[in-house]
């Protein structure tokens, strides 16, 4: 594969083989993904067929990246580590309105460094679908943000994410002096995403000052759920007092399709609003969503808290909510088992179940379910 160029000048990427980075052997240096990146220069460009690049005429090799064809708009992307997650995040860093990427998991992946959220910007015609294929993402990293939008993934629009698996193994400190707005274990911003048997576990924040924090997406728009998606022992602070909190999502406006979504053993803790489920839910909500085994969802000194929605603007739909969480408050405002706050025109109550208990250190304003 390699010639015409310097063999005393090789460079291997030491992610995709999964040796160590930082030593040189038979002339051939092993340096991290990153590294390699940052070699780029106006001579440097990846050759995407054979994985291989070139900087000042020196071959080295990059793995990963495993393209059908050169361009983005309808490229399809295959992980197999960590490397070709780097560099698929790379190639798609500032790529607007894709309309065809397909993103296949073909192995479980640990990620192990802190990198930037992949976004995926499609079209309002684009097919964008990443594949987990049943596939575990463990990260072990804090992960830095974007824009104002932390996640695995940052900006998603128009896509389907399917068959993954993210588990996050490190706690971490969204604070004020990030910038962030938008903060998720999935995804940081959603508008227009379906996701079909996702599951999220194990992501703990400690002291957050975003907007908008959930489990699974921050704050989204139009999100369908095509099949299950089970969020577990998440923890998460926000210290925001105008924030919306909840273990699946900070924020959703219309919430589209009729399956469940499960949230097991959350631990939450708002200043401002708190679902366990979704702290602000605005429209129709169809699906069977319950709150179960364990953990705790607490408000602060001005906090709106719900059993599984903190508020809920403009309700419809024969939601079949469920909780079995202790809801908890030094508020003197809204306390409810399933909803802190429900704004609706004559809604009708379909198949809600609170079975715990709710208490405030204030004067605040407690139901059973609402």
């Amino acid at each position: 594969i390699i010639s015409g160029g310097n063999y005393s000048n090789i460079k291997v990427n030491a992610d995709a083989m999964g040796v160590a980075s930082g030593r040189t052997e038979n002339n051939i240096q092993y340096l991290s993904t990153e590294n390699l990146l940052n070699l780029g220069n106006s001579n440097h460009n990846f050759d995407t067929k054979t994985s291989l690049a070139y900087n000042n005429g020196y071959p080295y090799i990059l793995g990963g990246m495993r393209y059908a064809n050169t361009n983005y708009n309808d490229g399809e992307y295959v992980i197999y580590n960590q490397a070709d997650w780097i560099l698929t995040n790379h190639d798609l860093t500032g790529k607007e309105t894709l309309q065809k990427v397909t993103i296949t998991l073909q192995q479980n992946i640990t990620l192990s460094v802190d990198i930037q959220p992949m976004n995926l910007k499609g079209s309002d015609t684009a097919t964008i679908t990443v594949d987990g294929n049943e596939k575990i993402i463990t990260i072990n990293s804090t992960m830095t943000a974007s824009n104002g939008i932390w996640g695995l993934f940052g900006l998603v629009k128009n896509a389907t994410i399917t068959d993954l698996t993210v588990q996050w193994n490190k706690d971490r400190t969204l604070s004020s002096n990030n910038g962030i707005t938008y903060a998720g274990g999935l995804i940081g911003q959603a508008e227009k995403v379906t996701l079909e048997n996702v599951t999220v576990s194990n992501l703990t924040i400690n002291d957050a000052s975003t907007q908008y924090l959930g489990g699974v997406i921050g704050y989204g728009t139009n999100i369908t759920i095509d099949k299950p998606v089970s969020v577990n022992n998440i923890k998460l602070t926000q210290n925001n007092t105008a924030s919306s909190l909840g273990a699946f999502a900070g924020e959703i406006t219309n919430l589209d399709g009729e399956e469940s979504i499960t949230i097991t053993n959350p631990t939450l803790k708002g200043n401002n609003i708190v679902g366990g489920a979704i702290g602000t839910i605005t429209g129709d909500v169809s699906q069977v969503i319950q709150v179960t085994d364990g953990g705790s969802i607490q408000g602060g000194v001005s906090s709106i808290v719900g059993g599984v929605f903190g508020v809920w603007n403009n309700a419809q739909g024969e939601a079949q909510l469920e909780n079995e969480v202790e809801v908890t408050t030094s508020s003197m405002y809204y306390v409810g088992g399933i909803v802190g706050q429900l704004k609706a025109n004559n809604y009708t109550i379909h198949n809600w179940t609170f079975t715990n208990s709710i208490s405030s250190t204030d004067k605040a304003d407690l139901g059973g379910l609402i």
